[in-house]
């Protein structure tokens, strides 16, 4: 039995097993615990007590078992069954022939007897298995089969799977895209936390080399300076404590030879006094002084040259003690010394690195305060100073270099932004009119090299725009400049004016066949599909082309034209290019006088609302009206709206018709619902996704049901499948205000875009509309019938009903009776009726 059959015999328990497993993806976040649910969704299907799913990996031609549950093989799971195994068995059968398979005991033998499958595992009554394939494309099989002669699959079951498998496929598909998205991105920001911490590590190891080298820098010249020793000291504690903690910092020297005695020239400590001078003991100053060499003394260190006698016991307490000495002609006249005693406040080996600089800046300046009249000790002095300018020059007019060369990559890419456009990154308007106007200006001396303007307009980047976000726009501006350039050659010049407007200067070209080529080629480009926000969306866009030639006085003049070009071959049906002449300046005109008419139209009251009615099939019972907006000629008649729509929708005009015609409708049924109480009838409004990205337009609308007190399902909004389909958010939450006051929803156009099931499932509609093209299309080709069928069964299977628009001969009308559509509207019925003829229809 086919799909359609197949909705129109299923029962509630199919709708919710579609649903459940759609809803799988949202709230399933792993395959391990989708198999299980699949398995209890389709087990409230049919028998599936022995049910599993493998899993398909093209790249190696590997069957993976995923999901085993077997009553008769409970040894077997997936981590006992390989790939070879289920590729010699039914399920790799199944797979290298693409199609679903249902089987018995002795169709199961008859194929062993061939040699085209091996037995594994017991042997089953009945096995119905059906491959999962995702864009044609094989993913997999899923299988259910009976061991008991009492439970049997039939024909039936498998197209029941089958129909079931695609849903479980596109929710697989789903789930398996999200766990790699998921994956991408926990790889990437742990990418990015590793890069991160790694580069504040180094940024703060830059920091502490920098404030190493300027604590050098400054040792160096105290080292060098004269003038009063405690200050020479104070200095040199300061700097040492940009480095580390040195809130405990003392200097001890060796005073006198013979008999020599230890001073503490500088001492400042947070728990011990300055102390006295003493005799040479065991203090680990001393140890330091015999060692000559800095040293880290941790409590362990300290514990054990206790243990060796190195040094006394009653010494100090501190928990880390750090040293250098200090030396003068190879002699160790003293000792350098910090100490913390606090647990907080640990050293490190590489500051025994600083503690070593430290103590020989120390000594040498302690050796040059004792030896400055000796003549070498002030030329080394001087020398060394000398060096150290001539490296600070160096570094200094390194940095004046590229300080300059930064001034002058900002300068140029200052004067890049200025010219090109941000987003795109293509010439701007300002950088492409200069250009036109050299161009301009070189025709007089260059009259044989010929140029075009080409004027590009995107066709439906305000619908992606006002749907999907603007962020979704800037992507699509972003790959149509990347097409646009692939389009054309280097010596030609790629533009954005702004907005969705591109053009292109194209150099050296002789004939317009060239010209049209390369229009049809960004046609064509234009024309593929965009990957946007993870779905495919569609654009297409219009050329408008424009010789140079020295009647134009400047750049302005050929935009003009190319563009009014472009609106040409908008006019024509978009998609098209179209060559400059005069008479298009006239058309523009005319199309500006249109807009605005319209608007004039429009604020003088001069739109008035026509119904058309809609009846029961076959009974011919009027049901309710299909609100529509006429425009009167000046010379008589009327403007129906495929003439004024699109001025409309382009003007924003619309949101102001869609207004006055949802006022008409609410005061009509109003006046209808007093007088046909028993029997109320309803109108359905097709309204612009302008008007429901409007807040204004909604309020009104709200407002205007409550003061004409409509009952629930009297007013009905129509909504194109395209605008459900690409909506953005805030479209679906004002449909859900308007529910919530009653107002009904009537999907318009169904049959002619690309509605999902899952569009269908998420919004309830009081009818679906046929599309009038789509009753048009199917009534001229043989398969048209079938497909009616399609739709009308799906209408019924969702308990909607089906309003066929746009019946305008006998056949069609007994076709789409002969089929059973609940509602028919179209000329052959009725013409679209005045306010006063509807009324008289009603008290007919």
């Amino acid at each position: 039995m086919d799909e359609s059959k197949l909705l129109m015999g299923a029962k509630d328990v199919l709708l919710d097993a579609l649903f459940d497993i759609a809803e799988l993806a949202s709230e399933t976040t792993d395959l391990t615990s989708f198999f299980p649910q699949v398995h209890k969704i389709i087990g409230s299907l049919l028998p599936a007590e022995n049910f599993y799913v493998a899993l398909y990996h093209e790249f190696d031609d590997t069957i993976e078992l995923v999901y085993m549950v077997d009553m008769a093989d409970p040894h077997m799971t997936p981590d006992t069954v390989s790939s070879s195994d289920l590729h010699r068995g039914l399920t790799g059968y199944m797979l290298r022939n693409g199609d679903a398979l249902l089987l018995s005991e002795d169709g199961f033998k008859e194929l062993a007897e061939k040699g085209e499958i091996e037995h594994i595992g017991s042997g089953s009554v009945d096995w119905l298995g059906i491959p999962l394939k995702h864009n044609n494309k094989l993913i997999g099989a899923m299988v259910v089969q009976s061991y008991d002669a009492k439970t049997r699959y039939s024909e039936d079951d498998k197209q029941l799977l089958m129909f079931v498998a695609r849903q479980v496929t596109n929710t697989l598909e789903r789930i398996r895209h999200r766990e790699l998205l998921e994956q991408q991105i926990l790889e990437r920001t742990q990418a990015l936390h590793e890069s991160n911490q790694m580069l504040r590590r180094e940024v703060q190891e830059r920091k502490r080399a920098e404030t190493f080298q300027s604590v050098m820098q400054q040792l160096t010249e105290l080292a060098h300076s004269d003038g009063d020793p405690q200050l020479f000291y104070a200095k040199v504690h300061d700097q040492v404590t940009r480095l580390i903690a040195a809130k405990n910092f003392y200097i001890a020297l060796l005073d006198g030879q013979s008999d020599p005695t230890l001073t503490f020239p500088y001492f400042v400590d947070q728990k011990q006094t300055k102390p006295q001078a003493r005799k040479p003991a065991k203090g680990l100053t001393e140890y330091l002084m015999r060692s000559g060499e800095a040293i880290l003394v941790t409590r362990k260190l300290r514990d054990e040259l206790i243990n060796l006698g190195e040094i006394d016991p009653t010494g100090t307490e501190a928990f880390h003690w750090l040293g250098g000495p200090l030396v003068v002609d190879g002699q160790i006249i003293g000792a350098l010394v910090v100490q913390s005693y606090d647990n907080s406040q640990r050293y490190r080996r590489e500051d025994l690195e600083l503690i070593t600089f430290v103590s020989r800046s120390v000594s040498e300046a302690l050796g040059r305060r004792r030896y400055r009249e000796m003549l070498e000790v002030a030329k080394r002095d001087l020398e060394f100073k000398v060096a150290e300018r001539t490296r600070e020059l160096e570094v200094a007019n390194g940095a004046l270099r590229l300080q300059m060369q930064e001034k002058a990559a900002l300068a140029e890419r200052h004067r890049f932004d200025a010219m090109h456009d941000a987003l795109t990154g293509l010439a701007n308007r300002t950088f492409f009119t200069t250009q036109l106007d050299r161009v301009l200006k070189s025709l007089s001396r260059y009259p044989n090299r010929h140029y075009v303007v080409a004027f590009i307009d995107l066709d439906r980047f305000k619908m992606i725009n006002d749907s999907m976000g603007h962020l979704a726009g800037d992507q699509l501006l972003t790959q149509v400049s990347e097409r646009l350039k692939a389009c054309v050659r280097e010596t030609d010049m790629v533009a954005r004016l702004g907005g969705d407007e591109f053009v292109v200067l194209l150099d050296c070209v002789q004939h317009d066949e060239d010209v049209n080529i390369v229009a049809q080629r960004i046609i064509a480009a234009l024309h593929q599909p965009f990957d946007i926000q993870q779905q495919q969306v569609f654009c297409g866009g219009s050329v408008g082309i424009a010789h140079l030639n020295r009647r134009y006085k400047d750049a302005s003049e050929v935009l003009r034209d190319a563009d009014t070009a472009m609106y040409q071959a908008k006019a024509r049906g978009r998609g098209q290019a179209v060559f400059f002449d005069d008479t298009m300046r006239e058309s523009l005109v005319s199309r500006f006088s249109l807009q605005n008419a319209l608007r004039q139209a429009v604020e003088s009251g001069q739109i008035f609302p026509a119904f058309q009615p809609i009846f029961s099939l076959p009974s011919r019972k009027l049901q309710g009206f299909e609100l529509l907006a006429r425009w009167p000629r000046t010379g008589g008649g009327e403007l129906t709206p495929d003439v004024f729509l699109d001025a409309a929708e382009e003007t924003g005009i619309i949101v102001d018709i869609d207004t006055q015609m949802v006022s008409h409708a609410c005061r009509q049924l109003g006046i209808w619902g007093h007088q046909m109480s028993e029997h109320p009838l309803f109108v359905s409004v097709n309204l612009s996704v302008r008007s429901l990205n409007n807040p204004a337009f909604v309020q009104h609308l709200k407002d205007e049901v409550r003061r004409h007190e409509l009952s629930p399902g009297q007013l009905l909004v129509e909504v194109r499948e395209n605008v459900l389909v690409q909506s953005a958010t805030i479209i679906d939450k004002v449909l859900e205000e308007l529910s919530q006051i009653g107002v009904g929803l009537v999907l318009d156009h169904f049959g002619a875009g690309s509605a999902t099931l899952s569009v269908l499932m998420q919004h309830h509609f009081q009818a679906l509309k046929m599309s009038p093209h789509f009753l048009k299309q199917i009534s001229e080709h043989e398969r048209g019938k079938s497909l009616l069928q399609t739709v009308i069964a799906m209408s019924r299977y969702l308990k909607v009903p089906l309003i066929a628009h746009g019946i305008e001969d006998d056949s069609q009308l007994d076709m789409v009776q002969s089929l059973g559509c609940s509602y028919g509207q179209g000329e052959l019925l009725c013409s679209p009726l005045a306010t006063s003829q509807a009324a008289l229809m009603l008290c007919a």
